[in-house]
């Protein structure tokens, strides 16, 4: 439940906020308005591409955009419309503010320092930020209510007073389509359909130092939320620094989901932002979008920025699906393995690569982790061996055992090409079998690879693997 903390500071700004409610509505009702103020570059939903994913774009001249009620008060040219200190009981407001140590350690650059213009910017932007989410979330017609007051002023008073932020990190997932709303994994992690305020709010996100293609980063309709995140509050500034960094999210359980995705049900897909969203506090407000922050990562294949959103068909994830791969996360979680996040970072870098010789090195780097022992002779021999008695107890595999075990000698003999620099290293790319249409070589190490995790996270006793030696090798020969 919402409390306010500081009824002096509520009261304030419940008056200045008031007074700034009817002005402006004064002010619309009785004069001669040429252009109302309305946001730049606001963003909307474009389109919709056939294949169900959403495209968004930039409104910066109809009159479909939101008014800006803040810049009532903005000095453009010559006078505001409305000059903020004239307001009732801002001087007041603005007066307990610059002296209260709290406003300080938020607003001020530098402890005890003078930066008292940048300060009163930031005292009156509070004020702005109220006014304008007043008007954006109620009815404007309707006499100021204190209640519907409290719910947009008690985020701001916590980012001010509380000592700890709490925050959900958001990570929308491209490419991939759900068949359900929302999905609890467990109490921490969840699945969720973003709505289109969310949408819309996540647009604004921005690295100018990541080279990321907004048409990507668009197409998305669900995201991995990830809750009971929190943070020590520090300045504005530093809040804002802090969120924007990559660093500051837990990218291992990120991409250990992301992969049990790929492993489970074999799909591409990544992410290209990160995002926290506040949990009952925000520093300010932008009409009606949500208080978020957050960067831009390339966590996905490259070839989706090869109009990879022409796609007509886009793999959907169903409700069975998603439990399953849950379950899988959970288990990964719960019992870390050396060899297993070895693997999986591996299988990461293998979607991730432009190239698919970096790729392949990576697949059996990959596999010769989860195969071996620490055995230097006769590596090649022993892994198609274990293969070939592996990856039969999964029942996507059609391959007979020897198929498998031709398969990887020859997977191997391409990395090998590759690793020595054998300048004929391109005639092994493709396994060619009589009958059958040539297959990438990159594309059944990765197959392979995901296959061999899925199974050891089901069978953790294979990841010694004197166990696939002795339970399912020697076995065959009883």
């Amino acid at each position: 439940m919402l409390l306010v903390k500081n009824e002096e500071l509520c009261n304030l700004l419940y008056t200045v906020t008031y007074s700034a409610f009817e002005k402006i509505n004064s002010y619309m009702r009785n004069e001669k308005i040429y252009y109302l103020p309305r946001y730049y570059k606001w963003p909307k939903r474009s389109l919709n591409f056939n294949n169900g994913l959403p495209s968004f774009s930039e409104d910066s001249y109809s009159e479909e955009r939101p008014v800006k009620y803040k810049d009532f008060f903005a000095r453009w040219q010559g006078n505001p419309r409305i000059e903020i200190t004239d307001l009732n009981g801002y001087k007041e407001y603005e007066k307990y503010a610059m002296e209260n140590q709290y406003f300080k350690e938020k607003y001020l650059l530098t402890p005890n320092g003078e930066d008292n213009s940048l300060f009163s910017i930031s005292i009156k932007s509070i004020v702005e930020s109220l006014v304008e989410r007043y008007f954006h979330m109620y009815d404007c017609n309707e006499n100021f209510d204190f209640d519907k007051f409290k719910k947009i002023y008690i985020p701001i008073e916590n980012s001010i007073f509380n000592e700890i932020l709490h925050i959900e990190i958001v990570v929308p997932l491209l490419f991939v389509k759900f068949d359900f709303e929302s999905l609890e994994i467990d109490e921490n992690t969840y699945i969720e359909q973003m709505d289109e305020v969310m949408q819309l709010s996540r647009t604004r996100i921005s690295n100018y130092a990541v080279p990321v293609n907004e048409t990507v980063i668009n197409a998305t309709t669900h995201a991995l939320v990830l809750k009971n995140y929190s943070f020590k509050n520090t300045s504005k500034w530093g809040v804002s620094e802090l969120l924007s960094q990559k660093n500051a999210y837990p990218l291992d359980i990120i991409d250990t989901f992301i992969n049990c995705l790929r492993i489970s049900l074999g799909l591409e897909t990544g992410y290209g932002q990160l995002i926290s969203r506040p949990y009952d506090w925000c520093n300010s407000y932008d009409a009606n979008l949500r208080p978020i922050y957050g960067t831009l990562i390339r966590a996905f294949p490259s070839k989706f920025d090869r109009f990879y959103w022409l796609n007509t068909e886009i793999p959907t994830v169903t409700i069975e699906q998603m439990q399953s791969v849950g379950d899988m996360f959970l288990k990964i979680q719960k019992e870390p393995n050396s060899k297993m996040i070895i693997a999986t970072q591996r299988l990461k870098y293998c979607y991730l690569r432009d190239n698919e010789q970096d790729a392949i090195i990576d697949a059996m780097i990959a596999l010769e982790t989860l195969l071996s022992d620490g055995e230097k002779s006769e590596l090649n021999h022993k892994l198609a061996l274990r293969m070939a008695a592996l990856l039969p107890l999964s029942k996507e595999v059609t391959q007979t055992p020897i198929e498998i075990f031709t398969t990887v000698k020859k997977i191997y003999d391409y990395r090998s090409a590759i690793v020595h620099g054998n300048p004929k290293a391109n005639n092994k790319r493709e396994i060619k079998f009589e009958g059958v249409e040539p297959i990438p070589a990159v594309e059944r190490a990765i197959e392979y690879l995901r296959l061999a995790i899925s199974i050891m996270i089901e069978n953790p006793q294979y990841l010694k693997a004197n166990k696939i030696d002795e339970e399912l090798l020697l076995k065959s020969f009883q």
